[in-house]
């Protein structure tokens, strides 16, 4: 009996449980009956009962300079899986003892493990809080890479989000208090789609089924289960031609590590085929979305191989890209596969520019740290196309207010663009009357005095009242003892793509610039299992189409079993990619993957980084 396993359950509540269907491929049934789906897939909660976990944890307090503890209860859906969790709040407001409430990330790792071990990892929520459980939106992962993003309510997901599963499996719909509830769409993981409603996590009702072979039908289901007619109507749309080969479904997804400092990717099930792109929203949303280019203060800090930013990796942190492939044979015998090969349909080279907005690192200790008077940033491209005629509009303000881009006053002409552009905003200071001059001797000798130290709004007046900052006076904030005022406004350039042409490219910016620092004293110190296929990862070809790869693959799948294998794949560039996985069986059938659409990052050139043993 075949039967797939969904992996584990969410420690936050949610849990996916297989179960099998009417129909199983088993000996004693005929071939067609083999086509019938294995498992139905139950998208709802476990029986286990939870409990209020307690966990006292180190804070630092901005206001006192100082570290502090800080007691921190929330819900625990899973306790016998014996967890540790971490509460990593947003900001100050969220990090108040007693029953998390605010914006955070909430970490549960293995207990005993020391938290630098990456093994210990287990599952991490990234979103809203209330009362102790998710509550708004938010995005739960688990080291078994199933993800959930959506909403919340009472630690449960309820309202319309996307769960994926390790294995390649998807489902989009509404939950209802944990489970699907309503409309939704599952991705099985040999392509498969349902589109329809689902009662108490099951499919229920009418709704439109599409078999892996593209053939689509009205189908028909109770509690899951699919009802006879809608059955009849799946095998005719299935052939009458049939041989082993048709019993074996192919399965496409992507591997992943547990490590947040690496370059990894996702899949994302579409009706027309399986989209892979880097994981990392933010890179997606600054090379190909509109978003603001700056780089967020955790960004700037480096990894321990140093790799920061969205776009700045060091060698080692720039795997190939795996994918993973689960062979299921619904056949009644042993089907021997005697090759495969990825059959590339095209490969061109993306020369767009990836363009980050560096400041420094804020910490006064580190890597990449600032100096206290810091009126400038850096423009880096690991693009591989330079950005040409690249110019800066812009405004000053206070952080945390929106300007309208009609009040972007200010032009400065960048030029050329092709590594990195510095970029000093000191000229433009002067001519608002800041006095850069006096500003720079504070920072060389102890920083900016502050007689109200302790108290942020009254220590802000009085900076602001010393008459240091000209016009700019009122857009200054103090945060905790940093003085900032923000650049606001758009980066625009052009640049060529692989075929020669001229594309015109605007994204927003919104730059930190770094006045000065009230005084501190401070010292710094020291800083299934899955079967891999080769050893060398294949390389496409770029700005080639309709070509071959070649995989090394012979392997017996016994008859209802199923198996999963790896396949590493990079490429010298950005690049994007459309192809599929075939696999050859003995007796000459070809069995293919569903169609699956590329976009592949590689920084024109990496950052050196300090390899950790």
């Amino acid at each position: 009996m075949l039967t797939r396993g969904f992996g584990g359950a969410l420690i936050l509540g949610l849990a996916l449980s297989p179960q099998p269907a009417a129909a199983q491929a088993t000996e004693a049934q005929p071939p067609a009956e083999a086509s019938l789906p294995l498992v139905q897939v139950a998208i709802r909660l476990p029986t286990e009962a939870g409990r209020w976990e307690t966990r006292s944890q180190p804070i630092y307090d901005a206001h006192r300079q100082a570290l502090s503890r800080r007691t921190y209860t929330v819900w625990n859906a899973r306790p016998s899986l014996g967890l540790d969790f971490v509460w990593i709040p947003d900001r100050e407001a969220a990090a108040r003892p007693g029953r998390v409430s605010g914006q955070g990330r909430l970490v549960w790792r293995l207990a005993g493990k020391p938290s630098y071990d990456p093994s210990a990892f287990f599952a991490e929520y990234q979103g809203a809080m209330r009362d102790g459980r998710p509550e708004g939106h938010g995005m739960y992962r688990d080291r078994t890479g199933l993800t959930y993003e959506g909403p919340w309510l009472g630690g449960l997901p309820h309202g319309e989000g996307r769960l994926k599963l390790g294995n390649g499996a998807e489902f989009a719909g509404l939950f209802r208090r944990g489970a699907a509830e309503g409309p939704g769409h599952f991705y099985d993981v040999d392509g498969e789609i349902f589109e329809g409603r689902f009662r108490q996590g099951l499919r229920n009702g009418q709704g439109r089924t599409v078999l892996p072979n593209g053939a689509a039908y009205r189908s028909d289901w109770a509690a899951g289960e699919e009802q006879v007619n809608s059955r009849r109507i799946r095998l005719a749309q299935l052939g009458p031609a049939r041989g082993p080969g048709e019993d074996i479904r192919l399965g496409i997804s992507v591997d992943r590590q547990d490590d947040d400092s690496l370059l990894q990717y996702s899949a994302t099930n579409a009706e027309s085929g399986l989209v892979i792109q880097p994981s990392k929203r933010r890179l997606m949303a600054l090379w190909k979305g509109n978003e603001n280019i700056q780089l967020t203060m955790r960004e700037e800090n480096p990894s321990e191989r140093g790799s920061y930013g969205v776009f700045a990796y060091a060698s080692g942190d720039l795997p190939p890209l795996t994918l993973v492939f689960e062979v299921q044979n619904r056949a009644s015998a042993p089907v021997r596969i005697r090759g495969a090969h990825l059959d590339v349909e095209s490969s061109v080279s993306d020369l767009q520019p990836a363009i980050q907005l560096s400041s420094g690192a804020t910490a006064e200790c580190g890597a990449r740290n600032r100096p206290d008077f810091s009126p400038r940033f850096e423009l880096e491209n690991f693009g591989w196309s330079p950005a040409e005629r690249a110019q800066l509009r812009f405004a000053f303000a206070r952080p945390k207010t929106s300007v309208a881009p009609s009040a972007f006053g200010v032009t400065k002409e960048i030029g050329l663009i092709r590594t990195a552009a510095k970029i000093d905003m000191e000229p433009e200071l002067r001519a608002a009357g800041v006095k850069t001059d006096q500003l720079k001797r504070r920072a060389d000798t102890g920083g900016i005095g502050c007689r109200s130290r302790g108290n942020g709004p009254a220590c802000l007046a009085e900076i602001a009242a010393s008459g240091l900052f000209g016009t700019l006076s009122r857009q200054i904030t103090l945060e905790e003892r940093d003085i900032y005022l923000n650049a606001v406004g758009n980066l625009s350039y052009v640049w060529k793509n692989a075929k020669g042409e001229e594309e015109a490219r605007t994204s927003p910016f919104t730059a930190r610039l770094l006045l000065g620092r009230t005084p501190i004293e401070a010292e710094c110190g020291e800083g299934a299992e899955k079967e891999p296929v080769g050893k060398k990862p294949l390389e496409f070809r770029l700005d080639q189409s309709r070509y071959r790869l070649p995989i090394a693959f012979e392997r017996t799948i016994p008859a209802g079993r199923s198996a999963r294998y790896t396949v590493a794949v990079s490429a010298a560039k950005s690049s994007g990619h459309n192809f599929k996985v075939v696999l050859q069986t003995a007796d000459g059938q070809q069995i293919a993957s569903r169609p699956i659409s590329l976009t592949y990052f590689r920084p024109s050139r990496l950052v050196e980084g300090t390899p950790t043993e």
